[in-house]
């Protein structure tokens, strides 16, 4: 499922690598879901070109909501659902290796894959290379350790067993949200080592509005913590975390002052959570999690 806003600079690229995807057991049902880019500028034509199955909403929703409806569209209750943005792209072995990977493990409900990352000057690097991301439940309540849903291919089955609605005050973190539902749920991710997809930096792109990110992921520990049955200390210990980032980023910025100020305060108004959170930064470093 392809969400598209204001997409068509991207749009060929990426569906020409779901068209070049080595064969797999399964029909592939290509749906393209326009999320409220006005007429001139939609891509139907170039969906069209790629026969895949194309939506039109008339308003903008956001891509979250455009996911959730493309998901629904689908004519399967059964196989795998993957959520490729619009300016994304796989290598051709995706489909293959992924379903592999989770037909090989029934119980788990999402696999993710390794990417490069691309710039529009030619640049381009291993997303992971030293470092792995770590999908147990307690280190996803800490960090979202997945770049884009690009990498993902979920069990049809998980997702739509979770009911996953994700609606959040703040866009943005929804993907987040969605890997902590099918984990909670009994569905946890499995890591694929190999790089599959290539992931699009550019200025327009999803990360690059970072205050926005933040409030996201804020709105998803406030909000959708208790409703996913996590604790009051599994938000302490997410809210020390981001305390012990930020007065490192002060220590890297060699400001002193300010990295023992934050550290101090955050000790004192809950030391348990402090300490637990600093040590889930060192297993981070010991076990080479990103």
């Amino acid at each position: 499922m392809v969400p598209v806003w204001y997409g068509r600079d991207y749009l060929n690229r990426c569906l020409e690598s779901v068209r070049q995807q080595e064969k797999v057991s399964s029909p592939i049902q290509l749906i393209v879901l326009e999320d409220g880019t006005p007429e001139l500028y939609s891509a139907e034509d170039i969906a069209n070109h790629y026969h895949a199955e194309y939506h039109y909403i008339t308003s903008n929703q956001g891509v979250a909501q455009a996911r959730r409806l493309g998901a629904s569209l689908s004519v399967f209750d059964d196989g795998f659902l993957a959520f490729l943005d619009q300016d994304d792209y796989w290598y051709p072995t995706f489909l293959s290796t992924m379903t592999q990977a989770l037909t090989e493990h029934p119980h788990h409900g999402f696999a993710v894959s390794n990417a490069d990352i691309a710039f529009p000057s030619g640049k381009k690097y291993q997303l992971y290379q030293t470092k792995f991301p770590s999908l147990r439940l307690k280190d996803l309540k800490m960090f979202n350790h997945i770049v884009t849903p690009s990498q993902v291919l979920i069990r049809f089955s998980a997702y739509r067993q979770i009911k996953w609605t994700g609606e959040l005050r703040t866009p943005g973190a929804d993907d987040w949200l969605l890997w902590l539902s099918l984990t909670q749920q009994g569905f946890p991710g499995i890591f694929v080592p190999k790089t599959l997809m290539v992931y699009w930096e550019h200025e327009k792109g999803a990360h690059q509005n970072i205050p926005r990110m933040r409030q996201s992921e804020a709105d998803v520990v406030e909000e959708w913590f208790p409703k996913l049955g996590f604790s009051h200390w599994d938000q302490r210990r997410y809210w020390a975390g981001v305390s012990i980032e930020e007065s490192l980023h002060y220590a890297y910025a060699r400001n002193w002052r300010k990295f023992l100020q934050i550290l101090a305060e955050t000790t004192i108004k809950d030391p348990s959570a402090s300490l637990s959170a600093a040590w889930y930064r060192v297993e981070r470093k010991l076990r080479h999690w990103v």
